[in-house]
């Protein structure tokens, strides 16, 4: 799958007899181009491991939170998450990369350390938000596959609203976004506040991803593309 980065030259597309890009914005600008075998095909996920699992007391206990963040430190993130919630609101984080070294005590308080990759759908599952700023270097209008993965393993999600996101979720019933940083702490008191709508989101996002985006839909896809590329 072709992304931002790096960025490939265009006599490498044109080696293909059909060119895949997770994002729609490169298959209209590609084909804008001239280059017209290219084609969107977005991510999708496994089932058989992105699924709800089994908690344990103990598992809640340690991968549970009102709010929790998987992923790397990027500047970004470590801007946006600096005292994003009060102190009666338990955030944690957890991801590889050098967070232990970022300026912020208050981030640093929260870290919790690796993340091993078989325990992520346990945090996803146990935590009542799972937060979600994709890197704005990624897909420009559609979603990541940790959105998809979030939503199979039976999680809430808050990420930052795309254009495309309602080819994926509907917003507001399937999943919540935000637009800015003020959006996003209101979004956590709220849904911090509300357990049993945001529980039924979560199931509702966890049935249409099982439904429409696992890879099992996206290899359907792709034969179909195949079949008619000529």
């Amino acid at each position: 799958l072709a992304g931002v980065y790096p960025p490939l030259p265009f006599e490498v597309i044109q080696a293909y007899r059909l060119f895949l890009t997770k994002d729609r914005y490169f298959e209209r600008e590609l084909r804008a181009q001239g280059i017209d075998h290219v084609r969107y095909l977005p991510h999708g996920y496994d089932p058989a491991y992105f699924r709800p699992p089994d908690l344990s007391e103990e598992d809640r206990r340690r991968f549970g939170a009102d709010v929790s963040f998987v992923g790397s430190p990027y500047p970004f993130r470590v801007a946006l998450l600096d005292g994003i919630v009060g102190p009666k609101v338990d955030l944690r984080i957890w991801g590889k990369g050098r967070w232990k070294d970022v300026e912020s005590d208050w981030i640093r308080e929260r870290y919790q350390g690796v993340l091993p990759n078989e325990d992520k759908v346990r945090v996803y599952a146990a935590s009542r938000i799972n937060l979600n700023p994709q890197h704005p270097g990624g897909s420009v209008l559609s979603l990541e596959d940790r959105s998809i993965s979030i939503a199979g393993s039976g999680g809430f999600q808050l990420t930052n609203h795309k254009e495309d996101i309602g080819e994926f979720f509907t917003p507001g019933e399937e999943i919540a976004t935000y637009r800015d940083r003020a959006d996003l702490r209101r979004l956590i008191e709220y849904h911090v506040s509300h357990p049993d709508e945001t529980a039924e989101m979560s199931r509702k996002a966890m049935e249409r991803a099982l439904r429409d985006h696992t890879h099992r839909r996206r290899v359907e896809t792709l034969l179909e593309m195949l079949g008619g590329s000529g």
